[in-house]
Protein backbone atom coordinates (compact mmCIF):
# COMPACT_ATOMS: atom_id res chain seq x y z
CA UNK A 1 0.00 0.00 0.00
CA UNK A 2 1.35 3.40 -1.20
CA UNK A 3 2.00 5.74 1.88
CA UNK A 4 -0.56 8.40 2.53
CA UNK A 5 0.50 11.88 1.23
CA UNK A 6 -2.71 13.82 3.26
CA UNK A 7 -2.21 17.75 3.37
CA UNK A 8 -0.06 20.49 0.82
CA UNK A 9 0.29 23.14 2.80
CA UNK A 10 0.84 26.25 -0.08
CA UNK A 11 3.88 28.64 1.05
CA UNK A 12 2.01 31.85 0.08
CA UNK A 13 -0.45 31.21 2.93
CA UNK A 14 1.12 29.97 5.69
CA UNK A 15 2.05 33.03 6.87
CA UNK A 16 -2.12 33.95 6.91
CA UNK A 17 -2.25 30.47 9.26
CA UNK A 18 -1.16 31.41 12.90
CA UNK A 19 -3.21 34.95 12.83
CA UNK A 20 -6.71 32.90 11.69
CA UNK A 21 -6.01 30.41 14.58
CA UNK A 22 -5.50 33.27 17.47
CA UNK A 23 -8.51 35.33 16.09
CA UNK A 24 -11.03 36.06 18.70
CA UNK A 25 -14.07 35.65 16.90
CA UNK A 26 -15.30 32.21 18.02
CA UNK A 27 -18.51 32.61 15.78
CA UNK A 28 -17.06 30.83 12.89
CA UNK A 29 -17.50 26.89 13.00
CA UNK A 30 -14.77 24.89 11.23
CA UNK A 31 -16.92 21.47 11.57
CA UNK A 32 -18.48 21.13 7.54
CA UNK A 33 -20.65 17.98 8.69
CA UNK A 34 -21.57 15.86 11.57
CA UNK A 35 -23.04 12.55 11.30
CA UNK A 36 -24.64 10.07 13.83
CA UNK A 37 -25.50 7.03 11.96
CA UNK A 38 -25.93 3.28 12.72
CA UNK A 39 -24.41 0.86 10.11
CA UNK A 40 -25.27 -2.25 9.03
CA UNK A 41 -21.61 -3.95 8.05
CA UNK A 42 -21.93 -7.00 5.44
CA UNK A 43 -19.07 -5.97 3.53
CA UNK A 44 -17.40 -9.31 3.78
CA UNK A 45 -20.86 -11.41 3.37
CA UNK A 46 -20.60 -14.94 4.70
CA UNK A 47 -16.48 -14.65 4.66
CA UNK A 48 -14.49 -13.72 7.68
CA UNK A 49 -11.81 -11.54 6.95
CA UNK A 50 -8.71 -11.99 9.03
CA UNK A 51 -7.39 -8.25 7.82
CA UNK A 52 -10.73 -7.11 9.21
CA UNK A 53 -11.74 -6.83 13.24
CA UNK A 54 -14.76 -9.39 13.68
CA UNK A 55 -16.63 -6.52 15.13
CA UNK A 56 -17.49 -5.08 11.87
CA UNK A 57 -19.12 -9.06 10.88
CA UNK A 58 -22.69 -8.51 10.00
CA UNK A 59 -23.46 -6.61 12.66
CA UNK A 60 -25.29 -3.28 13.76
CA UNK A 61 -22.82 -0.47 14.77
CA UNK A 62 -23.19 3.40 15.54
CA UNK A 63 -21.40 5.91 13.54
CA UNK A 64 -19.52 8.96 14.74
CA UNK A 65 -18.40 11.18 12.07
CA UNK A 66 -16.97 14.65 12.14
CA UNK A 67 -15.47 16.75 8.86
CA UNK A 68 -13.97 19.79 9.03
CA UNK A 69 -15.16 22.59 6.27
CA UNK A 70 -12.62 22.23 3.19
CA UNK A 71 -11.77 25.67 2.97
CA UNK A 72 -9.90 25.37 6.47
CA UNK A 73 -7.77 22.84 5.06
CA UNK A 74 -5.14 25.36 4.42
CA UNK A 75 -5.21 26.43 8.31
CA UNK A 76 -5.32 23.42 10.09
CA UNK A 77 -4.17 20.28 10.19
CA UNK A 78 -4.95 16.71 12.10
CA UNK A 79 -2.70 17.83 15.28
CA UNK A 80 -3.53 20.63 15.65
CA UNK A 81 -7.10 19.26 16.83
CA UNK A 82 -7.17 19.11 20.72
CA UNK A 83 -10.18 17.42 21.61
CA UNK A 84 -13.54 15.98 20.21
CA UNK A 85 -16.08 15.08 22.25
CA UNK A 86 -19.86 13.90 21.35
CA UNK A 87 -22.48 13.22 23.73
CA UNK A 88 -25.90 12.34 23.27
CA UNK A 89 -29.14 11.00 24.89
CA UNK A 90 -29.36 9.08 28.40
CA UNK A 91 -24.99 10.50 29.33
CA UNK A 92 -24.11 9.46 26.25
CA UNK A 93 -20.45 10.75 26.18
CA UNK A 94 -17.99 9.42 23.01
CA UNK A 95 -14.13 10.61 22.83
CA UNK A 96 -12.92 10.33 19.13
CA UNK A 97 -9.44 10.49 19.08
CA UNK A 98 -7.35 13.14 17.18
CA UNK A 99 -3.73 11.56 17.52
CA UNK A 100 -4.26 8.76 16.28
CA UNK A 101 -5.11 6.85 12.40
CA UNK A 102 -8.87 5.16 12.05
CA UNK A 103 -7.92 1.82 10.91
CA UNK A 104 -9.18 -1.84 10.54
CA UNK A 105 -8.59 -2.73 14.23
CA UNK A 106 -8.34 0.51 15.48
CA UNK A 107 -11.68 2.42 15.31
CA UNK A 108 -11.64 5.45 16.52
CA UNK A 109 -9.16 8.43 15.07
CA UNK A 110 -8.30 10.56 12.30
CA UNK A 111 -9.18 8.93 8.87
CA UNK A 112 -6.42 9.82 6.60
CA UNK A 113 -7.92 10.76 3.35
CA UNK A 114 -6.08 12.69 0.73
CA UNK A 115 -9.40 15.48 -0.12
CA UNK A 116 -10.22 15.97 3.44
CA UNK A 117 -9.96 15.65 6.77
CA UNK A 118 -12.30 13.69 9.28
CA UNK A 119 -12.39 11.75 12.12
CA UNK A 120 -14.52 9.04 12.96
CA UNK A 121 -15.24 6.10 15.85
CA UNK A 122 -17.11 2.84 15.06
CA UNK A 123 -19.03 2.58 19.05
CA UNK A 124 -18.29 -1.19 19.79
CA UNK A 125 -21.40 -1.38 22.29
CA UNK A 126 -23.88 -1.63 19.34
CA UNK A 127 -26.57 0.81 17.69
CA UNK A 128 -26.66 4.41 18.78
CA UNK A 129 -29.93 5.13 20.76
CA UNK A 130 -31.54 7.46 19.26
CA UNK A 131 -32.29 11.73 19.57
CA UNK A 132 -29.75 14.82 20.01
CA UNK A 133 -26.04 14.24 19.64
CA UNK A 134 -23.79 17.47 20.17
CA UNK A 135 -20.01 17.46 18.82
CA UNK A 136 -17.61 19.59 20.48
CA UNK A 137 -14.27 20.45 18.40
CA UNK A 138 -11.26 21.93 20.36
CA UNK A 139 -8.01 23.36 19.20
CA UNK A 140 -4.73 23.76 20.44
CA UNK A 141 -5.87 27.22 20.40
CA UNK A 142 -8.84 26.67 22.60
CA UNK A 143 -11.23 27.47 19.69
CA UNK A 144 -14.24 25.51 19.97
CA UNK A 145 -16.73 24.70 17.49
CA UNK A 146 -20.00 22.83 18.19
CA UNK A 147 -22.58 21.37 15.95
CA UNK A 148 -26.07 19.17 17.06
CA UNK A 149 -28.07 16.71 15.12
CA UNK A 150 -30.70 14.28 15.69
CA UNK A 151 -30.48 10.73 15.25
CA UNK A 152 -33.86 9.31 14.11
CA UNK A 153 -32.76 5.43 13.03
CA UNK A 154 -36.41 3.19 12.46
CA UNK A 155 -34.35 0.04 11.47
CA UNK A 156 -35.39 0.29 7.65
CA UNK A 157 -33.16 -0.48 5.74
CA UNK A 158 -31.60 -3.36 7.56
CA UNK A 159 -35.47 -5.21 7.87
CA UNK A 160 -35.61 -4.67 3.83
CA UNK A 161 -31.83 -6.16 3.44
CA UNK A 162 -32.22 -8.58 5.45
CA UNK A 163 -35.55 -9.68 4.48
CA UNK A 164 -33.59 -9.84 0.47
CA UNK A 165 -32.42 -13.01 -0.30
CA UNK A 166 -29.28 -13.78 -2.29
CA UNK A 167 -29.02 -9.97 -3.78
CA UNK A 168 -27.40 -9.73 -6.88
CA UNK A 169 -23.66 -7.96 -8.32
CA UNK A 170 -22.60 -8.16 -11.88
CA UNK A 171 -19.98 -8.22 -12.88
CA UNK A 172 -17.93 -10.60 -10.85
CA UNK A 173 -15.22 -13.14 -11.10
CA UNK A 174 -13.27 -13.06 -14.62
CA UNK A 175 -14.82 -11.37 -17.31
CA UNK A 176 -11.94 -11.62 -20.84
CA UNK A 177 -12.06 -8.65 -22.88
CA UNK A 178 -11.39 -7.88 -26.95
CA UNK A 179 -8.96 -4.99 -25.56
CA UNK A 180 -6.32 -4.20 -23.11
CA UNK A 181 -8.11 -2.43 -20.99
CA UNK A 182 -12.37 -1.99 -20.39
CA UNK A 183 -13.74 0.87 -21.79
CA UNK A 184 -16.88 2.49 -19.20
CA UNK A 185 -17.75 -0.86 -17.51
CA UNK A 186 -21.68 -1.15 -16.24
CA UNK A 187 -21.49 -2.00 -12.96
CA UNK A 188 -25.44 -3.85 -10.87
CA UNK A 189 -26.43 -4.58 -8.20
CA UNK A 190 -30.12 -5.61 -6.83
CA UNK A 191 -31.82 -2.21 -4.84
CA UNK A 192 -34.05 -2.89 -1.90
CA UNK A 193 -38.04 -2.56 -1.46
CA UNK A 194 -37.45 0.38 0.40
CA UNK A 195 -35.93 3.56 -0.93
CA UNK A 196 -32.45 4.08 -0.56
CA UNK A 197 -29.60 6.04 -1.92
CA UNK A 198 -26.70 3.87 -3.58
CA UNK A 199 -23.09 5.10 -3.32
CA UNK A 200 -21.00 3.09 -5.37
CA UNK A 201 -17.36 2.05 -4.49
CA UNK A 202 -14.18 0.85 -7.06
CA UNK A 203 -11.30 -0.01 -5.42
CA UNK A 204 -7.63 -1.37 -6.39
CA UNK A 205 -6.72 -3.52 -3.62
CA UNK A 206 -9.28 -5.11 -0.87
CA UNK A 207 -7.22 -4.52 2.42
CA UNK A 208 -8.26 -1.16 3.55
CA UNK A 209 -11.37 -0.16 1.95
CA UNK A 210 -13.02 1.16 4.83
CA UNK A 211 -10.33 4.36 4.66
CA UNK A 212 -10.79 5.06 1.19
CA UNK A 213 -6.90 5.54 0.27
CA UNK A 214 -7.59 3.16 -2.45
CA UNK A 215 -10.83 3.58 -4.35
CA UNK A 216 -10.12 4.89 -7.88
CA UNK A 217 -13.97 5.53 -8.63
CA UNK A 218 -17.25 6.55 -6.71
CA UNK A 219 -20.45 7.66 -7.42
CA UNK A 220 -19.99 10.72 -4.87
CA UNK A 221 -23.87 10.94 -4.10
CA UNK A 222 -22.72 13.15 -0.95
CA UNK A 223 -20.73 15.58 -2.59
CA UNK A 224 -24.14 16.82 -5.29
CA UNK A 225 -26.36 16.22 -2.34
CA UNK A 226 -28.26 20.02 -4.07
CA UNK A 227 -30.19 17.55 -6.41
CA UNK A 228 -32.93 15.52 -4.08
CA UNK A 229 -33.36 12.78 -6.24
CA UNK A 230 -28.97 11.81 -6.65
CA UNK A 231 -28.63 8.12 -5.82
CA UNK A 232 -32.17 7.26 -5.21
CA UNK A 233 -33.02 3.67 -5.72
CA UNK A 234 -30.42 3.68 -9.01
CA UNK A 235 -28.99 -0.08 -9.15
CA UNK A 236 -26.14 0.77 -11.94
CA UNK A 237 -23.31 2.54 -11.96
CA UNK A 238 -21.51 3.39 -15.56
CA UNK A 239 -17.56 4.19 -14.62
CA UNK A 240 -16.23 6.87 -16.89
CA UNK A 241 -12.78 5.30 -16.36
CA UNK A 242 -10.75 2.65 -18.39
CA UNK A 243 -9.97 -0.05 -16.49
CA UNK A 244 -6.94 -2.33 -17.41
CA UNK A 245 -6.97 -6.20 -18.06
CA UNK A 246 -4.54 -8.30 -16.19
CA UNK A 247 -5.51 -6.76 -12.85
CA UNK A 248 -8.19 -7.31 -9.53
CA UNK A 249 -10.45 -4.70 -9.04
CA UNK A 250 -12.90 -4.68 -5.76
CA UNK A 251 -16.39 -2.99 -6.04
CA UNK A 252 -19.07 -2.60 -2.98
CA UNK A 253 -21.92 -0.08 -2.63
CA UNK A 254 -24.09 1.53 0.38
CA UNK A 255 -26.99 2.00 1.02
CA UNK A 256 -27.63 5.54 2.59
CA UNK A 257 -31.23 6.65 4.08
CA UNK A 258 -30.36 9.88 2.51
CA UNK A 259 -27.89 11.58 0.51
CA UNK A 260 -27.12 14.28 2.60
CA UNK A 261 -24.54 13.44 4.85
CA UNK A 262 -25.60 14.84 7.86
CA UNK A 263 -28.98 13.82 7.12
CA UNK A 264 -28.05 9.80 7.30
CA UNK A 265 -29.10 8.07 10.06
CA UNK A 266 -29.02 4.23 8.60
CA UNK A 267 -26.34 2.44 6.18
CA UNK A 268 -25.68 -0.77 4.52
CA UNK A 269 -22.34 -1.42 3.54
CA UNK A 270 -23.18 -4.36 0.99
CA UNK A 271 -20.79 -7.04 0.07
CA UNK A 272 -17.28 -6.94 -1.64
CA UNK A 273 -16.91 -8.10 -5.36
CA UNK A 274 -14.08 -8.80 -6.83
CA UNK A 275 -13.69 -8.69 -11.07
CA UNK A 276 -10.59 -9.45 -12.44
CA UNK A 277 -9.89 -8.53 -15.96
CA UNK A 278 -8.09 -10.57 -18.50
CA UNK A 279 -7.09 -9.68 -22.25
CA UNK A 280 -8.89 -12.73 -24.04
CA UNK A 281 -6.20 -14.62 -26.02
CA UNK A 282 -7.35 -15.48 -29.66
CA UNK A 283 -6.96 -18.54 -31.52
CA UNK A 284 -5.41 -17.99 -34.90
CA UNK A 285 -6.50 -21.46 -36.47
CA UNK A 286 -10.20 -20.35 -35.73
CA UNK A 287 -9.41 -16.83 -37.67
CA UNK A 288 -7.53 -18.85 -40.89
CA UNK A 289 -4.47 -17.59 -40.81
Amino acid sequence: MKSLNIFVLIPLLVITVQAYANNDNRDYNIIHTFMVANVYFDLHGDQINPQFSTIFHKKKLGLLTVAVKPEMLIYYSPSEVKSILVEGPNGYSRKINTGINFNNFYLNGHVPYKRGMWFQVVEPKGILENGQYTVSVILESGYNSQKTTILNDENTLMGAYLDTTAPEFLPIGTMETDENYLFRPVFEWSILPENGYYNFNLAVDDSLPFIYDNIIYHSNILIRNGMPETGLNIGEQIVYKNLESDADYYWFVEVYDSNRQDSINEIIVMPLQKLQLKTKVFDDKNLGY
